[in-house]
């Protein structure tokens, strides 16, 4: 298991070990970027609904990901390099991106899946 220092305390994985000020800052950044996103991908679906009508292949896509922000720069600042492990936190924030609620309430959600199984892949982040 890889031993935490000074150097990673800005991952995700060691999110439980940084001071409350930072994660506090770093919550909001996260949860606002989320909200963006959602915000983003709820407006694209929108778009891509009204310009898929009677287009029977429904291949016009607009999505966020490519077209204005995307969460791949969220997770390289969070300390996710490994491609697998960015591969699971971006199923669970597409997972939820069409759920019940609010953007924010979604954003949340997101966040806290995400702390949840940072811990889980601790250790494992650069095998």
């Amino acid at each position: 298991m890889k031993k935490y220092t000074d150097t990673n305390i800005e991952s995700i994985y060691y999110h439980d070990r940084m001071g409350e000020k930072k994660f506090a800052a770093i919550t909001v950044f996260v949860e606002n970027y989320l909200e963006k996103h959602i915000k983003l991908q709820d407006m694209f679906n929108e778009i891509n609904s009204f310009i898929n009508y009677k287009n029977n292949t429904k291949d016009n896509i607009f999505e966020p990901e490519t077209s204005i922000m995307g969460l791949s720069s969220l997770l390289t600042m969070a300390g996710v390099k490994k491609p697998l492990h960015r591969e699971v936190f971006e199923d669970i924030a597409y997972n939820n991106f069409n759920t019940e609620g609010t953007a924010r309430e979604r954003a949340i959600k997101i966040h806290k899946a995400w702390l949840e199984k940072a811990l889980e892949l601790r250790g494992q982040e650069d095998d």
